[in-house]
């Protein structure tokens, strides 16, 4: 396990996003005749009582918190309701439910107002047509019903995981006290399943407080349960959510919050109790600027002490509450690399990550892409195509000319996403197109048009967005390979998709997330809250006379010429989620659907020392040997023999070959 101080969190990618709208919106009338519901704070629901005996252990509520997983109460909400006898019967209509579950009047009309009317938008303009008004009612009935027929059941199921969750605490406490009384010495291994055996039960004494909690109900509950049930029946992308959302927003008048931009982990065997001090996991890379980095330290530093405080025997939550603090204070970090032992004072900051760095490797140009999210929301230095100008200059410069480029590897591994329109910018950077204003002016033949498409959106009518390449290529057309994992989402697949349907770039890695669909974020018509749906698929590389259109990335998401099997796989993709949607594009010729090279590592690894360092193989954010850069290198030098790289790719410990797809055996006759 470690922790990440300060990283920044990666959002999937959505057409625009909406305002967050505070409780209130839900109590301003819905018209003349309807009167705004009130809220006022419910009894405290009764908690369970935890044994007595716990353990105390330091840190450990600094530690759950950490992780997330520090019960919290639930938020007070309006006076709760009780529901009729017919509540759990069959009912034909919202107001019906609601009525039943013992709204007042203006509740249930101003409960329909918000649910019908967020279902005539989804009706007239969600992706996919056949979602008809009474189909999506019927659903939001089943889910008011769930939400207050279900609620003993839910009770008694939280109340038997707290219970088992207990159970199997107290046998490890019992454990480790048997170990005590002998005088012998707790293993790190008993340490660590006491701790994780507590913050499971802290899990389920939240999932008990929960359920007590919503033994009572309100009308936003009742209001959110029917709209999210019909929305989870449509995809896993849309949902409804009253103020914006269940995690409101941070409030400006928060300090924030500073950190020296380090990943760190125990140094033991334990995993969350620390030897001699905290193990630095990454350091970032140099082009992230992070105090760690500006201080000296790197990937692999032993912290042994913070101003003076030895670390030792600290949990390793505690370890990263002494780093981080508020911003421009200063500390002293003692760390040990080697046999030497060394002090330097670091300054916390805000730490965001750099949106594009780069490097040189042998003779060629790596660019690695962090994400599409746009400068504003990630307060960069500067957007994905500025980064990348930037970088192919650099590059240029340190290998003494555009001559002594021999290509470039363009990294979009763990990209989650981000804006479209920072995606198209960059892929305008790298694919020639036609100046087909100066040839034809207003009157741009669509044959024209097609051979000139990046990406295309489409929503159900057929009605699209097209987006079209320029003249200009930065890189003066120089080989690319990019490089993609199951963690490429979204915009990452619009770049590695695009790039391969027009021959641009070779792909390298594992097939990627999945995902191409386009999310509306928007406050509902209503003002109660938020109304997130899907309304169009996108469609990326050029169309043809026989097909007019892109590719579709949903479901099938983009499959890499050259496979690297020892990246690993992703938890899940986009055809894991509940209720996916999948478009069909038949079997269209264009598409890559499996790799005919596969690129395996060698049995015996490089050093990380020595020329194969100098020349750019050591990832600097994780410092070990990037073997997929490798396998990414010879792809380009494969392809294009007579450029060769300093080193050559071949003693990177990888090896490429044509790839045989496994046999699938079949059970049965």
């Amino acid at each position: 396990m470690h922790f990440s101080l300060n990283m920044p969190i990666m959002r999937a990618f959505a057409l625009s996003a909406g305002m967050a709208l505070g409780s209130a919106a839900f109590a301003q009338e819905q018209d003349h005749d309807a009167a705004p519901i009130t809220t006022e704070t419910p009894a405290a629901p009764e908690m369970p009582v935890l044994p007595e005996g716990l353990p105390n252990i330091p840190g450990l509520q600094e530690m759950l918190e950490a992780q997330g997983l520090a019960p919290e109460a639930p938020e007070a909400g309006a006076p709760s309701r009780t529901p009729t006898d017919a509540m759990c019967g069959p009912h034909n209509s919202v107001d019906s439910a609601l009525e039943a579950a013992g709204l007042s009047e203006v509740e249930v009309k101003n409960g329909i107002d918000i649910i019908l009317q967020n279902f005539f938008r989804i009706s007239r303009h969600y992706v996919e047509a056949g979602h008809e008004m009474e189909d999506l009612e019927a659903l939001a009935v089943e889910g008011i019903k769930d939400r207050v027929c279900n609620r003993d059941e839910k009770l008694t199921e939280a109340q038997t995981e707290f219970d088992a969750a207990n159970e199997e605490f107290e046998s490890i406490k019992t454990e480790r006290d048997a170990v005590v009384d002998s005088g012998a010495e707790v293993s790190a291994d008993l340490r660590d399943r006491l701790l994780e055996a507590e913050i499971a039960l802290s899990n389920a004494r939240n999932a008990l407080r929960v359920a007590q909690a919503e033994q009572k109900y309100n009308a936003p509950d009742l209001i959110m349960a029917g709209l999210n049930h019909a929305m989870a029946d449509l995809d896993p992308h849309s949902d409804f959510a009253m103020g914006g959302g269940t995690r409101p927003a941070a409030s400006e008048d928060d300090p924030p919050r500073g950190a020296i931009g380090i990943v760190a982990e125990a140094d033991g065997e334990s995993a969350y109790t620390l030897e001699r001090g905290i193990r630095v996991k990454t350091a970032f890379d140099p082009q992230d600027n992070t105090p760690a980095y500006k201080a000296g330290i790197r990937a692999g530093d032993l912290i042994t002490h913070i101003d003076g405080e030895a670390l030792a025997g600290m949990l390793l939550s505690e370890a990263t509450d002494l780093i981080a603090g508020e911003p421009s204070t200063s500390m002293a970090v003692t760390f040990v690399r080697g046999d030497r032992t060394s002090t330097v004072h670091v300054q916390r900051q805000e730490v965001h990550l750099a949106n594009v760095t780069h490097r040189v490797v042998g003779n060629y140009g790596y660019i690695h892409i962090n994400s599409y999210m746009n400068e504003q929301d990630m307060r960069a230095d500067a957007g994905v195509d500025e980064g990348m100008k930037k970088a192919v200059e650099d590059i240029r410069k340190k290998l003494g000319g555009d001559d002594n480029v021999a290509g470039y590897v363009i990294s979009v591994r763990g990209n989650g996403g981000g804006s479209v329109q920072e995606v198209i910018l960059q892929l305008d950077q790298l694919i020639e197109g036609e100046d087909f204003d100066r040839s034809y002016g207003a009157q741009v033949p669509e044959e024209v048009k097609r051979r000139n498409t990046l990406l295309t959106t489409r929503d159900r009518d057929g009605l699209d967005e097209r987006f079209l390449a320029s003249p200009g290529d930065i890189t003066n057309g120089k080989p690319i390979a990019v490089l993609i994992d199951g963690g490429s989402a979204s915009a990452s697949e619009i770049f590695s998709g695009t790039m391969q349907a027009w021959g641009r770039a070779i792909i390298v890695g594992i097939n990627s997330f999945n995902k191409g669909t386009v999310q509306i974020i928007s406050p509902d018509s209503t003002g109660a809250g938020q109304l997130h749906y899907t309304i169009s698929q996108y469609l990326y590389g050029k169309g043809t006379e026989e097909s007019p259109f892109g590719l579709a990335i949903q479901g099938y998401g983009v499959t890499p010429e050259v496979l690297v099997p020892f990246i690993p796989a992703a938890e899940k993709s986009e055809n894991d989620l509940p209720n996916v949607l999948q478009f069909e594009d038949g079997e269209d010729p264009r598409r890559v659907t499996e790799s005919t090279l596969v690129c395996e590592r060698d049995e015996v690894d490089p050093p990380l020392t020595g020329p194969m360092a100098e020349n750019g193989f050591i990832d600097p954010r994780s410092g070990e040997f990037d073997h997929a850069l490798a396998c990414a290198i010879m792809a380009l030098q494969q392809q294009n023999p007579e450029v060769t790289s300093r080193p050559s790719a071949d003693k990177g410990g990888v090896l490429i070959r044509d790839y045989v797809p496994p046999v699938l055996e079949m059970d049965g006759p």
